[in-house]
């Protein structure tokens, strides 16, 4: 590894490799790739809290019941005790089944489609 690899490296902030490129430097450019691993944040339920904050975003409505359909949803409002997706119909779930009936995420949690 030479001296601007090392520099990249550092600077990067952990292993990456540096190699040529052919660009408007005449063959003198650096292409750099990042070879760390991604570090995907914890997948944890949606508090009520959050949930709050959030409007026409897409949360994932996980329903611990097998029989009920389990997806993707956007939050139109949350009232004092019901959270309100937009839908071609009036769809929504009371606020009391939180973390008891179903949970919400960012993403789906582990095993979910």
């Amino acid at each position: 590894m030479n001296a601007v690899q090392e520099q990249v490296k550092e600077l990067v902030g952990g292993v990456c490799s540096v190699r040529r490129g052919i660009g408007d430097a005449g063959g003198k450019g650096l292409s750099i790739t990042k070879g760390m691993f991604t570090i995907t944040p914890p997948n944890e339920p949606l508090t009520l809290e959050q949930l709050r904050e959030i409007k026409d975003e897409p949360v994932y409505l996980k329903v611990f019941d097998p029989l009920l359909q389990s997806g993707w949803h956007i939050i139109k409002a949350v009232t004092q005790d019901k959270i309100i997706f937009r839908e071609w119909q009036k769809v929504y779930v009371p606020i009391k089944g939180l973390g008891v009936t179903y949970n919400l995420y960012r993403r789906p949690p582990e095993g979910e489609a």
